[in-house]
Order: C-alpha cells, then sequence, then structure tokens
C-alpha cells in the first residue's frame, strides 16, 4: 500500500521511521512547509501543501501536523477517499472532532486517532491482570514531561490528560459519571502548565489524573487497587509490579514491537481488510470532549456530571 505522512515534527519524525519499516507499505511522500531538515525521510519526496502527496497518490495518510490543522487536513483526505490515521488529541476542539468523525464515516472511509498508549505492551498485561484484583476501587495515573517548546502552544489538558483520559475508559470498560479539576500555570505561560483531575466512573470506581510540564521530571505510571491486591505500570521502564496477600513481584514486559509500530500495524491491517483493530476516531472525539470538560469543570472547581 502507498502512505503518505503529514508533518514532520517531532512526532511526525516518528512516524516516519514506523512507516518505512512497515512490512508492505511503502512511504511515498510527505507533507511539511519546512521540508525536512532532520534528513528523517531518506529522499522520500516533500511537498510543501497537502496538494502535492493527493496528486501523488496514495491509499492513506497520517496525519501529524499541528492539532490546529487536524480538521482542515482530515477533511481534505476524506474528500478524496483517503483513509487516515490522525494523531491525538483528534481535534482542537469537541466540533472539530465530530466534523472529522462524520467525515469519514459518512464516505465509509477506514480512519483512526493515535491514542498509542492503548499498544503499550506493558498496559496490555496490565489490562489483562486486572480480573485478579476482584472488584476495583481506585486507579491513578501520573503523566509528568519535562518543560519544552510544546509548552507555550499546547496545555498539559488537551496533550497530555487526552491520553490517560481515553486509556482508563479502554482499561476499565466503563465510561465517566462526574470529573472535578484544577490547573495551574507556569510564570509567563499562555496554557496550563499542570493539572489533577478527579472523577469517578460508573460503578464507584475513583480515579485521579496528575499532569504537568514543570520541569526535568519525566513519569508515565497507572495504578489500579482492588480488593485482592494492587497492579502498578511503569510505561518508562516497561515493568509491572504486582502487590497482593503474598508479597509483591516486578516484572518487566516484553517491549516489542514498540506501541507505534503495533499501531501501524494494526491500522494498516484495517486498511488492507485484514482484521486490524486501531482506535477509532469516535474514541479520539470523546477524549475531546472529556478534555473540554476538564476544563470546564477547572474553571468552577467543583465535581459535576459530565
Amino acid at each position: 500500500m502507498r502512505a503518505g505522512l503529514i508533518g514532520l515534527g517531532v512526532m511526525g519524525r516518528h512516524h516516519a521511521r514506523a512507516l518505512r519499516a512497515l512490512d508492505g507499505v511503502q512511504l511515498v511522500g510527505v507533507v511539511d512547509p519546512a521540508g525536512d531538515p532532520q534528513g528523517a525521510v531518506h529522499g522520500t519526496p516533500v511537498y510543501a501543501e497537502l496538494a502535492g502527496l493527493l496528486a501523488r497518490g496514495v491509499d492513506y495518510a497520517v496525519v501529524a501536523c499541528p492539532t490546529g490543522a487536524h480538521e482542515q487536513v482530515g477533511l481534505a483526505l476524506a474528500d478524496h477517499g483517503v483513509a487516515a490515521l490522525i494523531e491525538k488529541p483528534l481535534g482542537g476542539s469537541a466540533r472539530a472532532a465530530e466534523r472529522l468523525v462524520r467525515a469519514f464515516e459518512g464516505r465509509g472511509l477506514v480512519a483512526a486517532v493515535g491514542h498509542v498508549e492503548r499498544f503499550q505492551p506493558v498496559l496490555r498485561e496490565l489490562r489483562r491482570g486486572l480480573p485478579e484484583l476482584g472488584r476495583l476501587g481506585q486507579l491513578v495515573t501520573s503523566r509528568q514531561v519535562p518543560l519544552g517548546g510544546r509548552a507555550a502552544q499546547t496545555g498539559v489538558v488537551q496533550d497530555l490528560a487526552t491520553h490517560d483520559l481515553d486509556l482508563v475508559r479502554w482499561l476499565t470498560g466503563r465510561e465517566y459519571a462526574w470529573l472535578a479539576a484544577r490547573t495551574v500555570r507556569r510564570p509567563g505561560a499562555a496554557v496550563e502548565s499542570a493539572a489533577a483531575v478527579l472523577g469517578e466512573l460508573a460503578g464507584g470506581l475513583l480515579v485521579s489524573h496528575h499532569v504537568g510540564r514543570l520541569g526535568t521530571v519525566r513519569e508515565r505510571t497507572v495504578a489500579v487497587t482492588g480488593e485482592h491486591g494492587r497492579l502498578v505500570a511503569d510505561l518508562l521502564t516497561g515493568t509491572l509490579l504486582r502487590a497482593g496477600p503474598a508479597g509483591e513481584r516486578l516484572t518487566r514486559v516484553p517491549a516489542a514491537p514498540d506501541a507505534l509500530t503495533a499501531q501501524h500495524r494494526a491500522f494498516a491491517a484495517a486498511v488492507a481488510g485484514l482484521g486490524g483493530q486501531p482506535v477509532p476516531l469516535r474514541e479520539g472525539l470523546r477524549a475531546v470532549e472529556l478534555a473540554e470538560s476538564v476544563l470546564a469543570r477547572a474553571a468552577v472547581s467543583e465535581g459535576v456530571v459530565v
């Protein structure tokens, strides 16, 4: 299959690597007005505008441009009958995300959102282990990243919390019943630099999310506590801690294939009609809706029904 890529930022370069290594797929063109200064695509044609890629002809495209451009690019791909894997967050607003969902669904096109955490081997292992915990009582996530260039562009709720808001629903199969939140900004920042989110899922499972972009710390953990024990996944080390009446056991989960490669394989298989299961666009829409709810609840600082 012939694939295209829109955007050669940090995430776009990761997608380029995955696409170039994917069996049965050829990366035939890339779109980025800045070209390819990092040499990430090794001679693959780079176009300044999407029209150049569309004229070349592709079976599907990966959208890794800035979030604000997802809607325009995605709608153009849908209009041309091109399947698309769109990075998270799906859109800059819930309305934009919904328009993308309708565009691809209305044309019967394969489309997915890049919620790559669902493909993390250690999280898949944690998900398989949840039944051993019995009745679940609490789920806590922490996601901290070093302060970087994205800090001036995208707040941590849209950039980071969308990961956790999505993966909690995927891990448990439950929907949020209510949310409350607080956010803070670093001095001079235009967007929130950290957020604390408290929520409850259907059935009474208490959840909390802590996301931040405040300094040099990097952390990505998911901890689930139930009546028979606790599971703690560390996404940076690929380890899963099992704690129960018999004590604690730490295991390292094999990381091959990496989550991004696994996501690409699932999407390519779906486009080829081979039964791949990428993350549906509607799941990306729900994550954006929840992120908007978090920001709204942070403004009023009270728990309310979502």
